[in-house]
């Protein structure tokens, strides 16, 4: 199976057996799930907090490495956020959304400069004076390169603002009624 797939399959499965679990033991499974969302939410802004303690100066420099590690605990939050989406079914979905956009942002600018680097590498072996024309073309093309990159990365530090607003993750375990995800107290942050 797909990584996507064994995901889905294992949320599946520990659904199915929580919900049985549940069915089969007398007295008030609300005490219990919320038991399980308390777990859940302490994950979810570990995660979120993992996000937050990474160094700004390198993410807003458009650091290579520092984008790269961005992305890489970007992705542990939105497949914890993909693990317990059963929990806090509309809340979540959003994010997970957010965090997809986010990944695919600064997979794009990553790959954007892995080959304005490649580019440049070619230029020295363009020293002689018949590859003058070449050389040149090289550095324009690394530069078209580098301002698609930049323009990448222009939603950037919208999304980090989106993931730093204190309603980016549910509050409260316990469900408003009539409602599907909890009450945060604060207003949901800006999705760009």
């Amino acid at each position: 199976l797909r990584p996507d797939r064994r995901l889905e399959a294992v949320r599946n499965l520990v659904t199915r057996l929580l919900e049985e679990s549940l069915r089969s033991r007398p007295g008030a499974p609300e005490k219990q799930i919320e038991e399980l969302r308390n777990r859940a939410l302490g994950r979810l802004r570990a995660g979120r907090q993992a996000l937050l303690d990474l160094p700004r100066e390198p993410l807003n420099d458009g650091d290579d490495r520092a984008l790269h590690e961005f992305r890489i605990a970007g992705k542990k939050l939105r497949y914890t956020m993909e693990f317990y989406e059963s929990l806090f079914p509309a809340r979540l979905a959003t994010r997970m959304r957010l965090l997809k956009r986010v990944q695919d942002c600064l997979g794009e600018a990553h790959d954007l400069s892995d080959f304005r680097r490649r580019i440049l590498d070619m230029a020295p072996g363009m020293e002689s004076p018949g590859h003058a024309a070449a050389r040149t073309a090289c550095g324009r093309l690394a530069a078209r390169v580098e301002d698609r990159r930049r323009k990448k990365l222009k939603p950037f530090s919208g999304f980090i603002r989106a993931i730093e607003h204190p309603g980016f993750l549910p509050v409260s375990t316990t469900l408003p009624a009539n409602s599907e995800e909890p009450s945060t107290g604060a207003p949901s942050p800006p999705l760009t």
